[in-house]
């Protein structure tokens, strides 16, 4: 689909490009709960795992730090909303699973296939399986 690429992948699957706007569905989820905030922080995220994931990947760009700088930033500030025990320790755990599927991503990335598309989407999924467990906590709690 993109051929932007120097290094590492060389196209870029339908689903893994939209992968990066389940950010935005989170965001969503978010403003319902009216946490306006972290509605914020991830639409925004969405937009730029979306600039470095796809638009610019293989490139060396300022894209890429800007990204993690963020998703880091947005995690913290996530978790630091979160007020339920159960919520924040079953979070945390669907967490640390989607931040294993972010490291088995980069493994894969300069070999060209596409594992590194299916893992780093499943990376980019965590966050919304993250808030449906969440409402699903909430809803039967």
């Amino acid at each position: 689909m993109f051929d932007i690429h120097q290094n590492g992948p060389q196209s870029t699957t339908f689903i893994y490009a939209v992968s990066s706007f389940f950010y935005a569905f989170a965001g969503l989820i978010r403003l319902y709960q009216n946490f306006h905030l972290d509605a914020f922080n991830l639409i925004i995220q969405s937009f730029l795992s979306f600039i470095s994931d796809v638009i610019t990947l293989s490139i060396d760009s300022i894209w890429h730090p800007i990204d993690r700088l963020f998703a880091i930033y947005t995690c913290f500030y996530h978790f630091s909303t979160i007020t339920s025990p159960i919520s924040f320790i079953t979070q945390l755990i669907i967490f640390l699973i989607g931040y294993n599927f972010l490291n088995d991503s980069n493994n894969f990335y300069d070999k060209n296939d596409d594992s590194f598309e299916y893992y780093h989407t499943l990376w980019h999924m965590t966050c919304i399986i993250m808030l449906i467990v969440d409402l699903l906590i909430i809803k039967l709690g």
